[in-house]
This record gives structure tokens, C-alpha cells and sequence, in this order.
């Protein structure tokens, strides 16, 4: 059950994230949960969201990986869901930098 719910949550954040918010260079590489610390204070939602997209990775990384492909293919989207959840932040931070030079 929890399995399932984990994989409906980053199923929903994978569908959602992309119409919402719009790419941004940036954040492949970086740690989700240290992105999300450094971001709390001004971006809470999209910190929970990094966050518990982390935890979701965690826990399919320690799953088995006797599920037909699905373990698999479910890490593919969270790790695209990530980095699209990043680069809003990045977004997002660089639209504050600019706004503060004006």
C-alpha cells in the first residue's frame, strides 16, 4: 500500500510539475534534500516537494528489483521529476535575483 501510494504521489508531481512550471538551466547534479534546505525559508512547497521526492528515490533504490521493469521505470520518472523541481527553483531564485537589480 505505502509502495503504491509513493508511486501515485510521484506519478502526480511528474505530471504536474512540467505544465506548471517551466524549465530552467541547472540542478541536475545537485542533492535534492540540500536544495530543499536551502530553499525552505523562501520556497517551502517546492523544499517539501524536493524532499519527499528524495525519500520516494530512497525508498524504490532499497525495493527489490523483482517488479517486471516498474521499480525501474518509476526511479526514471522521480529522477526527472527532481531535476524538474529543481530547476523551478532555480527558476524561481533567478527571478528574484533579476527583480532585486531593478
Amino acid at each position: 500500500m505505502k509502495s503504491k501510494v509513493i508511486a501515485g504521489i510521484a506519478s502526480l508531481v511528474f505530471v504536474l510539475i512540467p505544465t506548471v512550471l517551466p524549465a530552467a538551466p541547472g540542478g541536475q547534479n545537485s542533492d535534492p534534500k540540500t536544495v530543499a534546505q536551502q530553499n525552505t525559508k523562501a520556497q517551502p512547497q517546492m523544499s517539501a516537494a524536493l524532499f519527499h521526492l528524495a525519500e520516494a528515490k530512497k525508498a524504490l533504490e532499497s525495493a527489490s528489483s523483482e517488479h517486471g521493469g516498474h521499480r525501474a521505470k518509476a526511479l526514471d520518472h522521480l529522477n526527472q521529476a527532481i531535476s524538474e523541481t529543481e530547476q523551478g527553483v532555480a527558476f524561481y531564485n533567478q527571478e528574484q535575483a533579476s527583480k532585486k537589480k531593478k
